[in-house]
Parts: structure tokens; sequence; C-alpha cells
């Protein structure tokens, strides 16, 4: 049997070949097309997303709770998110500091981020204006003035003796 040698030059032209071969072009897709592969990846996995997504959130709660409540100012009072300096960290920081400690209120463990003059109302996104309550008070307080929020209460026999701290 005979044996084949290459040149220099077939050696190189067919290492270039192989190299051709392996190397993929990428395909250039609309947003449309990235759109509704992202989805239909999502919808093959979507148990998946979902587990993980409520064990960041879980082990992240008040991280979560900051940027969603963030995300509400930006959106729904967007002049008033432009005047805020609050970060979302400083918001973080702020909710993991004072989670859980007595509602100002009725003095169950407080889970909510509050305004106490409500930015439907002409509150300010501040420090100063932001308080962590019970979920129940803050549903009933809606978008009432603190003061106004405790005079309800105390009419309807809500609150029993409350002195805001």
């Amino acid at each position: 049997m005979r044996e084949y040698r290459l040149t220099d030059t077939q050696r190189e032209y067919h290492k270039l070949k192989k190299r051709e071969s392996r190397v993929r072009v990428a395909k250039v897709r609309t947003p449309e097309e990235t759109k509704a592969l992202n989805r239909a990846q999502y919808e093959r996995h979507k148990e998946r997303y979902k587990s993980k997504s409520r064990a960041w959130q879980n082990a992240n709660r008040p991280k979560q709770q900051a940027i969603a409540h963030q995300a509400q100012v930006r959106l729904r009072y967007p002049e008033v998110w432009a005047r805020s300096s609050i970060t979302n960290q400083q918001l973080v920081d702020w909710v993991t500091q004072r989670r859980g400690c007595p509602c100002l209120y009725c003095g169950a463990a407080s889970t909510h981020i509050d305004h106490r003059i409500a930015l439907a109302g002409g509150g300010e996104h501040c420090f100063s204006n932001l308080q962590m309550i019970c979920k129940d008070c803050n549903l009933a307080k809606r978008d009432r003035a603190e003061e106004e929020f405790l005079g309800w209460a105390r009419r309807i026999g809500e609150l029993n003796s409350v002195s805001v701290v």
C-alpha cells in the first residue's frame, strides 16, 4: 500500500477547511423572533423558572419587597419618583432594619412599606415619609393620611389607644 504525504500547503488548506466547518454563523433574529423563542423556552421550563423565582424571593424577602416597592412608585407616580433620591440598596437596608418590628398602629409584626402621607395625596417618596406597618393596617389605611386613618380607625373601634411612635 502506498503512503500519501501532504505538502505544507495542502496541510494548511485542510486545517482551514476543518476550522471553517466548526465555526457557527450566528443567525440575526428580529426582536419578535427572540421574544417568541424566549417565550417558548419559558413555557417548556415554566415550573423550574417559577420555583427558582420563589426560592430567591423567599431567601431575599426584604430586597424583593424594596425592589417591588420602588418599581410601583416609579410606574404609578413618575413625578414623585423623579424627585426621590432613595436608591434600591438604601431601601433594602431600611426594610431589613425594620421588618418584623411592631406595627406602629396595632403592634403586630410589620411587613408592609407605607407612606405616612400617601403619594396619591401629595406625599413624597423619602425616608421621613416611610414607615413599616402590618398588612392589615396598610390595607385598611389605603391612601389616607396618618391622622385621618387614626381618626377613622378609632371611630370604628379598630385600634385601641394607639400612639404613633
